[in-house]
Order: structure tokens, then C-alpha cells, then sequence
């Protein structure tokens, strides 16, 4: 996008419509929805089995992968 914008001098008008063009593909890739990539059915079923934050540090739950990732999915679910 800024290799065209940069194509673009002397067109402020396309350069707004291009701009327009930046954010909606910016807030559709950010805003995709669930199973989204090659991977992420190993992380949905991760995050479905893990508990809350107090059950994480007594140690319940899988411990498949790094104890900071798996902290951190559990926060996530915490909140």
C-alpha cells in the first residue's frame, strides 16, 4: 500500500480512496473471526480445556506447551 501511495502523487483524491482501501483490509484481517489459520485448532482445543488462572497455578489442567504461553492462554480465559 505505500509503494502505491507513493505512485500516487498528485491524486490526492485516489490516495484518500486508497487510505479507505488500507483500513478495511487492516480491520479484516484483525477482526477475523475463529479458526482462522493452519494452527488454530490446536490452540482452540487448548484454550477449551485449560481453566482459570487459580486452577492453572495448582497445577490442573494440560501442560502441553510453554508454562508462560499456557499462563497466558489461561489469563485470557480468566478474563
Amino acid at each position: 500500500m505505500a509503494v502505491i501511495e507513493l505512485l500516487l502523487q498528485g491524486f490526492p483524491n485516489l490516495k484518500r480512496d486508497l487510505f479507505g482501501v488500507a483500513i478495511l483490509v487492516a480491520w479484516a484481517g484483525f477482526t477475523a473471526k475463529y479458526y482462522y489459520g493452519p494452527d488454530i485448532k490446536n490452540y482452540v482445543v487448548l484454550y477449551d480445556q485449560i481453566g482459570n488462572v487459580a486452577e492453572f497455578v495448582c497445577g490442573n489442567g494440560p501442560m502441553s506447551y510453554e508454562v508462560g504461553f499456557m499462563f497466558f492462554i489461561s489469563f485470557c480465559k480468566t478474563l
